[in-house]
């Protein structure tokens, strides 16, 4: 939560290293132990705060392109794992098929943005400290595994010392930064409980990540006005409240209605999203855009963090009555089947 009031301190380009070491290291561990999940997070927030506030030197459509590209990600994610550990297609264990996706840091640590700020000089630095890596006699030769380690990591630390700062964020004193924020916290907070209450539903279903990517999409063909923007928490929590309801009394008739509802879950969730971020991005001054981006991104952080803490545990809804009273009428039920089915194997037992 601190971290976008320092991280200008931090270069770019260990920023990216790090969370490309992160990416791989989920994968890694995610299988053996919790730690992954906990590399996964660093590795995700660190990301998502970094590469956002980068937004601002790429026009106006790159809000748009980041918040389609991180929706697209939860669907291609999702339907790639899918297909991996299907039986009928690569038929993957689990564990394999996350090592196969390795290869998705190795990509990603190549994919540093150059944006329309990098002229000038330092642009022409920028180019000629690759061209020393990357000259024509090593691109003609088969390269080592050394020389490959080395040079990505002369690529890495020459573009960490040709970094790009036009605007005044890393001037910004403490005291500035706080009174930056507060102005902020009108976006941020609609975007913390709509994903509190996206949270508390659920965590990776494919038909949700879709309403996710739609939604995100949607931003050059629909903005939506601040009084929608407060509107969609409360509809995201009314959502929460109607599955918690049902888990309870099971009063939707038809898994379709399910189906609509978590559609609608991520339509919620994607809009509020890119319409924040849009928001922000033109609400702000220029000069310090990067630092309310990046401060805004705390807003769906918190949220997910608070629905962790406060999501009901499986065994205490197990111990409410309604679920007791299902439960044992299932029992019976399948005992039934079972006598009528399988009659001289039951009097056997």
């Amino acid at each position: 939560m601190t971290f976008p009031l320092f991280m200008q301190r931090i270069p770019f380009g260990i920023r990216h290293l790090f969370v490309c070491v992160l990416q791989a290291t989920t994968r890694r561990f995610i299988m053996s132990s919790h730690s992954g999940v906990i590399f996964a997070s660093l590795g995700s927030g660190l990301g998502e705060i970094t590469y956002l506030s980068l937004t601002p030197f790429f026009g106006r459509n790159a809000i748009s392109a980041w918040s389609s590209g991180t929706g697209g990600a939860g669907v291609i994610g999702a339907l790639s794992y899918a297909g991996l550990t299907e039986p009928k297609l690569a038929n993957l264990s689990p564990k394999a098929a996350l090592l196969v996706m390795l290869v998705v840091p190795v990509i990603f640590a190549s994919a540093i943005p150059e944006s329309k700020a990098a002229k000038g000089d330092k642009k022409r630095k920028m180019r000629s400290y690759s061209s020393t890596v990357t000259d024509g006699t090593l691109k003609q030769r088969q390269l080592s595994l050394t020389e490959k380690l080395l040079t990505i990591i002369a690529y890495f630390y020459h573009y960490v010392h040709a970094e790009l700062r036009p605007i005044r964020y890393d001037s910004l004193k403490k005291y500035e930064k706080k009174k930056q924020l507060q102005p902020l916290l009108k976006f941020m907070i609609p975007l913390m409980l709509v994903y509190l209450g996206e949270y508390l539903i659920n965590q990776g279903i494919v038909l949700y990540q879709v309403g996710v990517f739609i939604s995100r999409s949607s931003i050059n063909l629909i903005r939506l006005p601040y009084s929608i923007l407060v509107l969609l928490p409360i509809l995201q929590l009314l959502n929460a409240v109607l599955f918690f309801l049902d888990a309870l009394y099971f009063f939707i008739p038809h898994i379709g209605i399910i189906f609509t509802l978590i559609l609608f879950e991520g339509l919620f969730g994607g809009s509020s999203y890119v319409n924040t971020f849009d928001r922000i991005h033109n609400y702000v001054a220029p000069d310090v855009r990067e630092y309310a981006l990046s401060v805004g991104s705390l807003g769906d952080s918190v949220g997910i963090v608070i629905a962790g803490f406060t999501k009901p545990q499986p065994a205490a809804l197990a111990r409410h009555p309604s679920l007791q009273i299902k439960s044992i009428n299932e029992s019976n039920h399948i005992n039934q089947a079972c006598r009528i089915q399988f009659p001289q194997s039951i009097g056997t037992l």
